[in-house]
């Protein structure tokens, strides 16, 4: 049964019709993924930055709504981990009202920083996933970036990713769990949207190769900092390769 669009007073009502309308599948059928398998069946990484015709102009295209500044952030700490370390920042967001985590997880072999980020207050497994519901994704993102271009400064030699990850609806009486499709999600799209907005995109593109995997929702921006012209495709099929070894497969967890 569809809602009536005039009487989605509330953001659990607005979740259900979205996820219903997008038809999103049970958790059950859909929640795990195996990244190693997609990596070998469509890992050659395409490439954003010479991106033309429809898609290009899309993208590339001034978007007032993506445009704000960024939050203050400051660095909480650095924990050693088996593949690196994790370096995590907060930041404080003045239009909803909470302290945001963001954290780097730089993998030592491939020299490499996947970003992540998340509202400080929500605890769960999958709190990456979790919306924030404030209106605040600008400032949000922003702040991401600003945090992204410090670390370019300490680790000039490292290449950055970010994956988009799934937005999930839970029903309050069944308790069961619909998600978003992991190709190309709503995160993602946004995501690559807002490195594509001019301010931030001439800046990028002199320093790294953007470069994406549309079935992971997975943008990487592979370093350039190297004499060897073919350093950057190299790299990439280096990264991909290394993240189908650490990371074979994804398992949702709602709690």
């Amino acid at each position: 049964m569809s809602l009536n669009p005039k009487k989605l007073n509330t953001v659990y009502q607005r979740a259900k019709a979205k996820a219903q309308r997008l038809d999103w599948r049970p958790a059950e059928e859909t929640g795990f993924v195996a990244v190693a398998k997609i990596l070998k069946s469509s890992g050659i990484l395409r490439s954003d930055n010479g991106l033309k015709g429809k898609m290009g102009q899309t993208l590339n295209k001034v978007n007032p709504l993506l445009y704000s500044a960024g939050y203050p952030f400051h660095q909480t700490s650095r924990r050693k981990s088996s593949d690196g370390y994790t370096i995590s920042f907060k930041f404080y967001s003045a239009k909803a009202y909470s302290q945001f985590v963001v954290k780097a997880f730089y993998y030592e072999k491939v020299d490499i920083f996947m970003i992540k980020f998340f509202n400080k207050s929500n605890r769960s497994l999958n709190k990456y996933a979790i919306r924030t519901n404030r209106g605040d994704v600008r400032a949000i993102l922003r702040t991401n970036f600003d945090i992204l271009t410090y670390l370019s400064t300490t680790h000039p030699h490292a290449s950055f990713g970010f994956m988009g990850e799934r937005s999930y609806f839970t029903s309050k009486f069944s308790h069961s769990t619909l998600l978003e499709p992991m190709a190309d999600n709503q995160r993602f799209r946004i995501y690559r949207l807002f490195l594509h907005q001019p301010a931030h995109f001439n800046w990028l593109i002199q320093r790294f190769e953007l470069s994406y995997i549309e079935k992971l929702s997975t943008c990487l921006l592979v370093n350039k900092n190297s004499s060897n012209a073919n350093a950057a495709k190299a790299k990439g099929k280096q990264l991909i390769d290394f993240f189908g070894q650490i990371y074979p497969e994804l398992n949702f967890s709602r709690f």
